[in-house]
């Protein structure tokens, strides 16, 4: 079998240095494709430009034997009206060749020198995304170790002291062969020579102990993504299903850093096609973008339906004033109607009692008329 170019030893989990400084380089590695740059120079390369502005936190760029190139360097030089220094000094061993130049900050007038630097800013102060990086792999590298060595005390959760040099000895030659992952015994001596050595319970509740490491764990290296604009869930171990607010808890802490970063690379690039007449242009990438477009729709949706809700309300409030209006109309003609009626029919009462007492003199006027003749042959008779 051939030899391996690669390191494929056993990870020094106890070197705390080594594994914080791969952790931050493996999240630069990450954060390169935060941003898209377009147009730019051909000698100007996009890994480059991204690479100075997360770890030196500015770049400079500048015209040099007609070509355009980034920089980093010392700024200094006196302080302009808002205190910011007010000269880059360049050194390129390389191209041969080191210049103190004026800074462009803000955009180019008349009197902008034509050897000025064009600085672009990662973020306001220049921060850069090391030290935030850094901070987290600290205190991840710190709890991979606790874990490792409660993982191994899980073999052996006990401590063995001793009082003598011998016993001290075979206790951690013991101990050794735990960490090695290999079973091993102290070899059988007399009791008066094992009085010295004893043990210790470390934790009872060991298990537990990993639980709650495991949990810290993944707080830190979420906390870690959040701040570097990704949405990680901190709560991973929750047995119940997730709910919609918790998925979103994080969507206004997430935005800002990463909005300022992108607003900086945006006012670089003004300066640099004022300046120089190029039409280099930036966006967000990757995961980043994503999050961009799903926080616009969830935007969108919210407007949406904050709009229909209005417009519902407002259906709600036509209708029930239509309805209104419709039975005001209905009581009015009701009322009308109400007035009318009795009108009506009073006249229709009085003209009937009319004629009913006309019908009754008539007929008691035929009734008069027949018995007259009556009584008058009476009275003759």
């Amino acid at each position: 079998m051939s030899k391996k170019i690669y390191d494929i030893n056993f990870y020094d989990l106890k070197n705390k240095e080594q594994n914080t400084r791969d952790m931050v380089e493996y999240m630069i590695d990450r954060t390169m494709s935060m941003f898209k740059w377009n147009n730019l120079p051909q000698t100007i390369p996009e890994r480059t430009l991204e690479l100075y502005l997360q770890t030196n936190g500015f770049v400079l760029l500048t015209k040099h034997d007609e070509d355009y190139f980034v920089y980093f360097g010392g700024l200094g030089g006196e302080p302009d009206a808002y205190y910011r220094p007010s000269i880059a000094t360049i050194a390129n061993p390389a191209q041969n060749w080191n210049a103190q130049l004026p800074i462009l900050w803000d955009e180019p007038n008349e009197n902008t020198p034509e050897n000025s630097a064009v600085i672009g800013l990662n973020d306001p102060l220049l921060k850069g995304l090391i030290p935030i990086n850094r901070k987290y792999a600290s205190q991840l590298s710190e709890n991979e170790l606790t874990l490792w060595l409660a993982d191994i005390l899980c073999r052996c959760p006990w401590l063995l002291t001793a009082d003598n040099k011998k016993d001290k000895e075979a206790a951690d030659e013991f101990i050794k062969n735990i960490f090695d992952g290999n079973l091993a015994s102290i070899q059988s001596m007399p009791l008066d020579m094992l009085e010295g050595l004893k043990e210790h319970i470390l934790n009872h509740n060991q298990h537990q102990a990993l639980g709650v490491l495991m949990q810290l764990h993944q707080y830190y290296k979420a906390s870690w993504f959040n701040e570097l604009g990704l949405n990680a869930m901190q709560n991973q171990f929750k047995k119940e299903a997730i709910s919609d607010s918790e998925q979103q808890m994080n969507t206004d802490t997430l935005t800002p850093f990463i909005d300022i970063m992108l607003k900086c690379r945006k006012e670089f690039c003004d300066r640099v096609n004022a300046f120089y007449g190029l039409d280099i242009s930036v966006e967000l990438d990757s995961a980043w973008k994503d999050n961009e477009i799903e926080e616009d729709a969830m935007i969108d949706e919210m407007v949406n339906g904050e709009e229909e809700e209005n417009l519902s309300e407002n259906e709600i409030q036509e209708e029930e004033t239509d309805n209104t209006s419709e039975d005001n109309n209905e009581n009015e003609e009701t009322e009308e109607n109400s007035e009318e009626e009795p009108e009506n029919t009073d006249e229709q009462t009085i003209e009937e009692t009319i004629e009913n007492i006309e019908e009754k003199v008539d007929e008691i006027l035929d009734e008069i008329k027949e018995e007259e003749p009556e009584n008058k042959e009476e009275e003759d008779e």
